[in-house]
């Protein structure tokens, strides 16, 4: 028996549960109070619109390479409808939150007899009370009603964030708590701050340092408000009562070093759920176009990653995976380019021959070729293996390069094999 066997043997302890994985449970539970700061939001928005916008490609290895394969059952599933009640965009937003707010995203796999998948469920994480690993195999217990139902880990789809033991994640959140807490008593502070009407810039002092006199000053400071203030008196000589003076309050609506703090902490927060600032508000640092790509890369690519993981594992058969058959998402879609930057990049990948017309025309939405050779991949045959020169007809007698005939290609060389001689091998 295992390590790993041997601690999951009796079930998870409740202090694992609870805290350490962000796994709730009826008691000491992590409740919305921590959701309560504006960046946690944020962040948990941002991934979640981003995963949940990314089509999910199934793709099947063939002799003309890797192509999309729509006849697949799990395409509906995972791109049209999931279940009954849920648009995949809601489906995949909602199992996005769970995995950054709790560390732990389930999904429950229902299957036809013959083993395809008919849907698929979310599972709140607070309904995981227990998990236990018997005879090398996982099995979660989930809380329906009044009964606890055992579910092997093969009809659970588990995503989670980072992992200590491989078997739940981390919450984030719970990992964020004192940095939270910091964050929120500061925005508590300011406002409160504005509760308090706090907000102007002076106040009207007297010079007469007897207190009977408040009531007068009072009354003189209402009357200079009435006579001085609002937009129709802006320019005009301002008069104040006699025996006064207007201060200027030397503190700001919070104090400077609170907004640093404020700060720091935001860009902890954003760092955790490896969110760029930029998406914050920030608008210090590189061109939005490059953030998108170090966002799409280091931010986006490891998650998707662990997404295509954990679906390949736990719905594609043996089989499946033996004959090429792949899941994938299409992260071009995070990269909003200009349409001219589009097509150039588009048109290029044709010439290479990395894309056929029709596909470069589908990308763009633009109608395909008519007969068959738009499915063709095209590349311009002018280059020479350096490898086997010699076999190549480049020069002609006189030693000039060999060009096509005809007053359009007159600069242009062609590169035909030359004839090998019948005594040649």
């Amino acid at each position: 028996m295992g390590i790993l066997s041997a601690f999951f043997k009796q079930g998870l302890p409740n202090f694992g549960l609870k805290f350490r994985w962000g796994i709730s449970t009826s008691q000491n539970q992590i409740t919305s109070e921590d959701n309560s700061t504006s960046i946690i939001y944020t962040c948990c928005k941002i991934l979640s619109e981003n995963i949940s916008r990314m089509p999910i490609l199934i793709k099947r290895e063939q002799k003309t390479g890797v192509n999309g394969f729509r006849e697949h059952h799990l395409w509906d599933i995972l791109n049209i409808a999931p279940n009954n009640y849920q648009s995949p965009q809601v489906f995949w937003g909602t199992i996005e939150y769970h995995r950054n707010y709790y560390g732990n995203a389930l999904v429950r796999v229902y299957r036809y007899n013959n083993g395809k998948i008919k849907s698929l469920d979310i599972i709140h994480p607070s309904l995981i009370k227990d998990a236990k690993i018997l005879n090398g195999n996982l099995t979660y217990y989930i809380q329906y009603s009044n009964t606890l139902a055992p579910v092997r880990s093969d009809d659970i789809l588990h995503f989670r964030s980072m992992t200590e033991d491989g078997v739940f994640g981390m919450s984030p959140v719970y990992a964020l708590s004192k940095d939270i807490s910091i964050l929120t008593q500061a925005e508590e502070t300011i406002d409160n701050f504005y509760k308090n009407k706090a907000t102007s810039q002076f106040a009207l002092t007297s010079e007469l340092g007897d207190s009977r006199n408040y009531k007068v000053l009072k009354q003189a400071q209402e009357d200079f408000l009435a006579e001085s203030g609002g937009a129709e008196n802006a320019g005009k000589v301002i008069t104040l009562p006699p025996n006064t003076k207007l201060t200027s309050l030397a503190s700001n609506y919070a104090d400077a070093q609170l907004i640093e703090t404020m700060k720091s902490k935001k860009q902890d927060i954003a760092g955790a759920f490896s969110i760029p600032l930029y998406m914050l508000g920030d608008t210090k640092g590189d061109d939005a176009e490059n953030s998108s790509l170090v966002f799409r890369n280091y931010t986006i690519s490891p998650i998707v990653a662990m997404y295509r993981s954990e679906l390949e594992f736990k719905l594609l058969s043996k089989k499946e995976k033996r004959s090429g058959i792949t899941i994938e998402y299409d992260l071009d879609t995070l990269i909003e380019a200009d349409i001219v930057s589009r097509t150039r990049a588009i048109a290029e990948q044709v010439k290479s021959g990395l894309m056929t017309p029709n596909e470069g025309a589908s990308k763009l939405g633009n109608s395909k070729t008519a007969g068959e050779w738009g499915d063709y991949h095209y590349v311009q045959a002018q280059y020479v293996p350096l490898e086997k020169f010699d076999e190549y007809e480049v020069f002609d007698k006189g030693n000039e390069p060999k060009t096509e005939g005809g007053s359009d290609n007159t600069d242009k060389q062609t590169s035909k094999p030359k004839k090998k001689k019948p005594d040649e091998v």
